[in-house]
């Protein structure tokens, strides 16, 4: 009786308790980020402004499917806050719940939307491994 006491206890404790389990992690990184598509008219230059639900945001500046000088050294390169292409920009290192996006094109040109991403996240290092990044994407249909 004694002996299934501490089975069954030792199976409730391990069964809590996955610390003991040991993980095989890897060091992989990752940065969450919001991809932005840009449909219908889409002009080959703009500047879009993203504010997130808890007020952050980011700028970015976009010609010809290129980043235009986004102020680091790396424009355009995976260290830059931004990433153009033809079919719109994708936002690093940010993944607001809800986002107020802005575009800006020509001399006048200028429309607004608010969204509510649907992201996946990722954990490159394994279930349970640090660490977890979010990626999502909307659609802005452009007049």
């Amino acid at each position: 009786m004694l002996m299934l006491l501490m089975s069954l206890m030792f199976v409730f404790l391990m069964a809590g308790c996955t610390s003991l389990i040991p993980r095989n992690c890897t060091a992989m990184g990752c940065i969450s980020q919001l991809t932005i598509n840009l449909t219908g008219n889409a002009p080959s230059e703009f500047r879009l402004k993203a504010t997130g639900n808890a007020g952050e945001e980011s700028v970015a500046q976009c010609k010809d499917g290129r980043a235009v000088d986004d102020g680091t050294p790396q424009a355009g390169s995976i260290f830059s806050r931004f990433k153009c292409s033809s079919m719109g920009v994708t936002l690093r290192r940010f993944a607001p719940d809800e986002v107020t996006l802005t575009v800006y094109w020509g001399e006048s040109g200028v429309l607004t939307g608010i969204f509510r991403p649907a992201y996946t996240v990722l954990q490159p290092n394994g279930p349970g491994c640090s660490p977890s990044c979010r990626s999502g994407a909307v659609t802005m249909m452009l007049p």
